[in-house]
């Protein structure tokens, strides 16, 4: 995918993947709190809170030089993310940060791609996001993942990279043999 942009990409190795290397160092965020849950969206009920508690987890990655950090489904404000395309908090080259990040509308993570892609501070990616969900106006759960990449001048570029689940009619899973759909 990285390399199907078009501007070109190369992943710069990911340390928590690397087999032959020391045991990585993984920072997890698991918080505790209200979350509030409405047609509009899904995120902290106490933004301040919520802003402040995953800013703190990414300034305490960076810090540790974490490898790798995780943060779970709707905790990661937009605020915190952009701190990230402002270059506030950034990952060690080497690591990633994989950021459940609050609902947003679709028209919205456009925004954030124009803005970031256009700026020169980052790269940017969703993946294409339906037209009808864009229409009404309906949020998506991303998941972001950041990390570095390389251009084709070999220029270290920080890459966000958005998994959206827009919606979930039907899942099946097979667990031991027995079929589970819900």
């Amino acid at each position: 995918m990285l390399s199907q942009r078009p501007r070109p990409f190369e992943l710069i190795g990911l340390q928590a993947l690397n087999p032959a290397r020391e045991p990585y160092r993984a920072l997890l965020l698991q918080p505790t709190g209200v979350i509030e849950a409405n047609d509009m969206r899904v995120g902290h009920a106490d933004a301040a809170l919520g802003h402040a508690l995953c800013s703190g987890f990414l300034s305490s990655a960076v810090e540790a030089h974490a490898d790798l950090a995780v943060a779970p489904e709707y905790c990661v404000p937009w605020s915190v993310v952009d701190e990230i395309i402002d270059g506030r908090r950034r990952p060690p080259v080497g690591a990633l940060w994989v950021l459940g990040c609050e609902s947003i509308p679709p028209a919205e993570i456009e925004a954030i791609a124009e803005r970031c892609n256009t700026g020169g501070q980052c790269e940017f990616h969703h993946e294409a996001l339906d037209p009808r969900q864009v229409a009404q106006k309906r949020y998506v759960d991303p998941l972001l993942y950041v990390f570095w990449a390389k251009d084709v001048d070999g220029k270290a570029v920080l890459f966000l990279l958005v998994d959206c689940v827009i919606e979930m009619a039907l899942a099946e899973f097979v667990v031991m043999d027995h079929r589970i759909s819900i």
